[in-house]
């Protein structure tokens, strides 16, 4: 059985796993996978705020029993930028190109709708072609690249940041 669910503080553990397998498969995410396992404790305590507050939306997706997949949107808290959400994404390996990715950002960027947010950034490494693809098929545009900006495997990679204003565009139902 297949399910999009509202991420909670019961799910941390499950997704702390997930962020593991996520990061020891490639080098996309933010945190290595040696950086997630060394401050387990601190990760783990990280998700925690972030699923305790009430401005952030966390979404996972479920197959078969485990988390495969989930996206977050952080929204802004001070009042000049409480309109934008900072949103990440990240699908495990043998789930990718299954539209996983497009049903929770679809569902996030309706849930941060209601939240009164009106605009979703994200960034990217430059190599990752699939994500870029798939950010531009729901709307999200580049707004600028960072040069050299992350550090992988000892090489320098440009950052992509990119951004969809929600008040220009319907979320798909």
């Amino acid at each position: 059985m297949e399910k999009l669910v509202n991420t909670t503080v019961k799910d941390i553990q499950h997704l702390y796993e997930l962020q593991l397998d996520i990061a020891r498969d490639n080098d996309f995410m933010l945190y290595t996978y040696e950086e997630l396992i060394n401050n387990k404790v601190n990760n783990i305590l990280m998700l925690e705020r972030f699923l305790s507050s009430e401005t952030n939306v966390a979404l996972h997706f479920v197959s078969k029993g485990k988390i495969v997949g989930y996206a977050q949107a952080s929204i802004h808290k001070v009042f000049k930028y409480a309109h934008v959400a900072k949103v990440v994404v990240a699908i495990q390996k043998s789930f990718r190109r299954k539209g996983i990715a497009t049903q929770l950002l679809v569902k996030l960027e309706g849930e941060c709708l209601m939240r009164g947010v009106r605009k979703l950034e994200l960034s990217l490494v430059d190599t990752n072609i699939s994500a870029l693809m798939l950010y531009n098929s729901l709307g999200f545009e580049i707004e600028g690249i960072k040069r050299g900006s992350l550090k992988i495997n000892n090489n320098f990679h440009n950052e992509i940041i990119m951004a969809k204003c929600l008040s220009l565009s319907r979320p798909r139902s």
